[in-house]
């Protein structure tokens, strides 16, 4: 998310051209504690929308990974209906129950 926030305009572009386009794109802790501003979550809402807009139109695959039981709930406004209508038109939720915590073992 670095380049897309702090990377000129070109480093943009290709950064989420990579990302709409790569075959398999994997997002791991998408969670709103990652969001602590409405600038933020605004930020985030519109890179994650073209993004998720352009895979979905062409059938590529993404997998994303969060704790939120439902993380629409960090956008706002026009943003969240948008982001609540990709997630109808393209989303398949696989709800995994809770188990023991592996980061909490010791090796």
């Amino acid at each position: 998310m670095g380049v897309l926030t702090s990377g000129d305009s070109e480093a943009k572009f290709l950064a989420r051209r990579e990302l709409a386009m790569v075959d398999f794109l994997a997002i791991d802790e998408f969670d709103p504690r990652f969001m602590p501003s409405e600038n933020a979550a605004d930020l985030y809402a519109r890179s994650f929308e073209n993004v998720f807009r352009a895979r979905g139109q062409n059938r590529l695959p993404t997998l994303m990974g969060t704790n939120s039981p439902n993380p629409i709930e960090s956008f706002k406004g026009q943003l969240r209906e948008s982001a609540d209508s990709l997630f109808k038109g393209y989303v398949q939720v696989f709800t995994v129950v809770p188990g023991k915590d592996a980061r909490k073992e010791k090796p």
